[in-house]
């Protein structure tokens, strides 16, 4: 699979009931000499409302953690509340 839906299989399955998109933004990069992807990540998950932003980012990269070692070089996360 793609790796924009392992991501996003992993992140249904930490947070189940969550609207996730993701897409791949490296086209936008291509000037960087980099090897991994560049992801943009929105979530809309209601158990983020008790949470502050740093203990969302810090979750995000618990659940990616495999991924961000190799596979995903910037990941940027927007959070809908």
């Amino acid at each position: 699979p793609m790796l924009e839906q392992i991501i996003k299989n992993k992140l249904i399955s930490a947070l189940p009931g969550a609207i996730i998109e993701v897409k791949n933004t490296s086209i936008e990069h291509w000037n960087h000499n980099t090897s991994g992807a560049h992801i943009f990540l929105s979530i809309e998950f209601p158990d983020f409302i008790e949470m502050t932003l740093i203990e969302r980012h810090r979750k995000i990269h618990e659940i990616l953690k495999e991924e961000l070692k190799e596979k995903i070089h910037a990941l940027k996360i927007h959070i809908i509340l």
